[in-house]
């Protein structure tokens, strides 16, 4: 059994005066808790909702410390929370309000690296759809005969994987549909696969971040799992002291395979 990732789906805004519904991208269960990573969008306005209208794609970029002009959402135990951006045009320039922002929500990584993790605000409803389905766990042979055939259809392979969270010592399990699979030529003598999922969802260090996954494995049963997480480099004191990170890279140890919904 596996959360519905083919059909479920989420509906955020509940109780506002628009709604929305999206696809989900991945689902996480730790514990009791089991969050909803649905598919990320930016601000557009409601052409119908006001009377004044200046367009759908009007919007004007956010200049507060925190963006919501391209969201990416977790939905959670009836609210939806976002991953907060910080704009562009704070990164090469001292700014008091950027500086308080990370030294209040911030989870460094070491001195220098952070991410943001999710936030939310009052009247951000959500309720997810996804009912647990059937599933049928597919071999090495299977996927990498699939790929060597042409015939994989990759919107209907999963990727799950499960591992121990040290910080909390509990049993986490992720499920994410696959953006594509590398996979060796008949002519290479090492057989492999190697899936890459678009966001995930991923805990480490007892907090939900944003991430990107990988997932290499051959033909002897061997498997190597990496996440990417987008942080921030944040060196107080120096005048371009903040800046975009894709370096920071996690590798964990558990299970993992493909499936497909029955």
């Amino acid at each position: 059994m596996a959360p519905d990732l083919l059909d479920g789906y989420v509906v955020n805004g509940l109780d506002s005066q628009n709604c929305w519904i999206t696809s989900i991208q991945s689902v996480l269960t730790s514990g009791d808790d089991c969050y909803y990573l649905s598919q990320e969008c930016r601000s557009e306005n409601i052409h119908y909702l006001e009377e004044r209208d200046p367009g759908i794609f009007c919007n004007i970029l956010n200049q507060a410390v925190i963006s919501e002009y391209e969201w990416l959402t977790v939905s959670h135990a009836g609210l939806f929370y976002n991953f907060p951006q910080l704009t562009e045009d704070t990164f090469l320039q001292n700014n008091k309000q950027v500086h308080d922002f990370i030294r209040e929500y911030g989870v460094f990584f070491g001195e220098r690296k952070l991410f943001l993790p999710v936030v939310s605000k009052t009247g951000w409803t959500s309720q997810a759809f996804c009912e647990q389905r059937q599933v049928r766990i597919l071999a090495f042979d299977e996927v990498y005969e699939m790929c060597t055939n042409r015939c994989l259809r990759i919107n209907k392979i999963f990727l799950k994987f499960e591992y121990l969270e040290p910080t909390e010592n509990e049993h986490v399990a992720l499920y994410s549909s696959m953006r594509y699979i590398n996979f060796s030529n008949l002519s290479v003598e090492n057989k492999y696969l190697q899936g890459i999922n678009g966001s995930v969802l991923f805990k480490i260090q007892g907090t939900l971040v944003h991430a990107y996954m990988a997932a290499a494995f051959n033909s002897e049963g061997d498997s190597h799992i990496e996440f990417i997480v987008p942080t921030f480099d944040y060196a107080p004191g120096k005048s371009d002291d903040i800046h975009r990170d894709y370096t920071t890279v996690f590798v964990i140890a558990g299970q993992c395979s493909f499936y497909q919904y029955i």
